[in-house]
């Protein structure tokens, strides 16, 4: 997971205008049935925005950072639009559904519910909108600034820094339970939800990424101890070698997240934490 800056979406005032039009039509209907009538009418207007929505992420999906091999796409809500899987009275956040604020590019399998085959975890956000205070949850049409979501959002800077990587590719909280449990509890959850291990993706990070970043860490400190030699070959070579790295963590790169974990694994040889820094 990467931070995405929603400020440099371009939303047309055209877009907008059909929005608040939806909004009003919505806010008329008499029942949730007749509410979700709307919604659906009106589905068009989160696709209109989803080539805007992925370029953000340069084609990835904003939970996972696949370039979409995995699924097809979604935009999703990252406040459920029609009903809440914990909270089963809940109508759903019905009043954003074209909001575009709560909107997130999403591949399916991130946004689908699908079993992890490997552990028997149900994953896929769907309609789980978790709180760490479920009495602080909002039923009716208003602000939800009181709420204290579980799911980590990629819009938000802080938040992408509580998931890291191992090695092997599975995502794990990067805070323990014994050092901070709540930022433990929201990381945990949301690999679950955003189903951040199953067994396709974890391998393909493990593969493409992971693994890589491994042997090109080997491979270029063999040619930075040659350095002061003066070997202008050990000296291309290993400027090939940090140049592919840095791509590697580039925000434009597959599983940069997990390339930028692996890397710091390593940070202790001096060259690799220059790398770093320059990420």
């Amino acid at each position: 997971m990467r931070y995405i800056d929603l400020k440099k979406l371009k939303v047309s005032q055209n877009w907008l205008d059909a929005a608040q039009k939806a909004c009003e039509e919505m806010k008329n209907a008499a029942t949730h049935t007749e509410r979700s009538a709307v919604i659906e009418r009106h589905a068009n207007l989160w696709t209109k925005l989803k080539s805007s929505l992925r370029a953000l992420s340069y084609n990835k999906c904003w939970y996972c950072e696949s370039w979409e091999t995995r699924s097809d796409t979604a935009v999703d809500h990252y406040r459920p639009k029609n009903a809440v899987r914990e909270a089963p009275s809940h109508s759903g956040y019905w009043w954003l559904a074209f909001q575009y604020s709560n909107y997130r590019y999403s591949c399916k399998y991130c946004n689908e519910l699908r079993k992890n085959t490997v552990t028997g975890i149900t994953g896929g956000k769907g309609t789980a909108f978790p709180l760490a205070d479920e009495a602080k949850r909002v039923f009716n049409e208003g602000p939800v600034v009181s709420e204290d979501p579980l799911l980590l959002d990629p819009i938000v800077a802080d938040d992408v820094e509580l998931i890291t990587f191992d090695p092997d590719g599975t995502a794990q909280p990067l805070w323990q339970i014994d050092e901070d449990p709540d930022l433990y509890k929201r990381a945990a959850i949301s690999i679950i939800l955003y189903h951040l291990n199953h067994p396709d993706l974890k391998e393909r990070r493990q593969v493409t990424v992971c693994n890589e970043v491994t042997l090109l860490v080997e491979e270029g400190d063999c040619y930075f101890k040659e350095l002061d030699a003066a070997n202008q070959t050990a000296e291309y070579a290993f400027g090939r070698v940090s140049n592919k790295l840095r791509r590697m963590l580039a925000e434009t790169a597959e599983y940069s997240a997990a390339a930028k974990a692996t890397l710091r694994i390593y940070r202790d040889l001096p060259w690799v934490e220059v790398v770093l820094e320059a990420a």
